[in-house]
């Protein structure tokens, strides 16, 4: 398989939207088995590069800012319940 890296916050942005697309899809109850084998084979990829750049990410920066969009963020998401 092909060895890319994640390599931008933009890159790594666009494959979590990606990951969540996909997931979509593979729930969908009329995907045939080859093509769900074939995506999930690809999501599992795509996975595993996301999880490489997270790690490289957090051994560069041990520590993560917050920032104020987080924070609203994650009150919105809150207060959503």
């Amino acid at each position: 398989m092909n060895d890319r890296r994640i390599k931008t916050e933009e890159e790594y942005q666009n494959s979590l939207k990606w990951l969540l697309e996909k997931a979509e899809q593979l729930e969908h109850p009329l995907l045939d088995d080859h093509t769900r084998a074939k995506l999930m084979r690809q999501y599992d990829f795509v996975s595993d590069r996301v999880l490489e750049y997270q790690q490289r990410e957090s051994e560069s920066d041990p520590e993560p800012k917050e920032t104020d969009e987080t924070q609203d963020e994650l009150t919105d998401w809150l207060d959503d319940e």
